[in-house]
């Protein structure tokens, strides 16, 4: 449950109501264009697009705390954990909004039906 406190909603709690509820073999894929949400749902690895390829990284602490996912869960992040995420207003026509949703928006509208992770991550 979450707590009701001044401040962040933090990983942890992202991922007890969110993540470990899921049935084992169920989808999630989740959009968080916000300040220091790189492990916002506190899965055990993220992937990054380094020149052509995904690299794999193993979140040690998420795997150390037993936050493994029995469903098949996906983040798109606007930023690392240690960064803000920029805003544009390309997308409201004036109105302020995530930069990633931006991009995230064009891509797959430009692109689907024929889209892939590896092929929306190189659109955006």
């Amino acid at each position: 449950m979450i707590r009701r406190k001044a401040g962040m909603i933090i990983d942890d709690e992202l991922h007890a109501v969110i993540v470990k509820p899921l049935p084992r073999g169920s989808k999630l894929v989740a959009v968080m264009d916000c300040c220091h949400s790189g492990t916002g749902l506190d899965l055990p690895y993220s992937y990054e697009w380094r020149g052509n390829k995904f690299k794999k990284t193993i979140e040690k602490s998420a795997i150390r705390h037993g936050r493994l996912a029995t469903a098949h869960c996906t983040l798109f992040s606007g930023c690392a954990d240690n960064q803000t995420s920029a805003d544009t207003a390309k997308l409201s026509g004036g109105t302020f909004t995530g930069a990633m949703t931006y991009a995230f928006i064009q891509s797959i509208e430009k692109y689907y039906p024929n889209l892939t992770y590896s092929s929306l991550i190189r659109a955006m």
